[in-house]
């Protein structure tokens, strides 16, 4: 199943509205602010339209960044490229996991659609032998979701 995330809008379009004004604002002042402001406003742009795709296949893991429709980042996981699967707790009552792997950047799972997600990592890391790491807190928000 292909699990979809994107980022927290809401706090986007508060900088990007923030970086626009400022823009406005100083318009013959300081050039440092015009650039700081025009970086930030394209940075808010971008963030709010990327979304990130994660699937769990029966062997692999497919996770994708996309900006638009085009894809920025992909990467192909098996189980023989991944070190271990740590399970932690974000935020209040959020779960997140992180898949650390032998090379490369390690991938965080936050955030996504279906809550299902996380249980579906576990019985991928079960079935294809990846050893699971769960923090105190993670384990908690496991006892309370019973």
């Amino acid at each position: 199943m292909v699990y979809k995330a994107t980022s927290q809008r809401n706090i986007l379009l508060i900088l990007l509205t923030i970086a626009i004004l400022m823009l406005i604002i100083n318009i013959g002042e300081y050039h440092v602010q015009k650039y700081i402001s025009i970086l930030l406003s394209i940075f808010c742009f971008v963030g709010l339209f990327t979304t990130y795709e994660f699937e769990i296949k029966e062997d692999e893991l497919n996770y994708k960044t996309l900006l638009f429709v085009f894809t920025v980042f992909q990467k192909k996981l098996y189980s023989a490229d991944i070190y271990h699967v740590t399970f932690k707790r974000v935020g209040w009552a959020t779960k997140g996991a992180i898949i650390r792997l032998h090379r490369g950047i390690n991938i965080r799972i936050i955030q996504f659609n279906h809550k299902d997600v996380m249980s579906q990592l576990e019985t991928f890391s079960l079935n294809n032998n990846v050893p699971v790491i769960k923090s105190k807190d993670y384990l908690v928000l496991e006892k309370l979701a019973k």
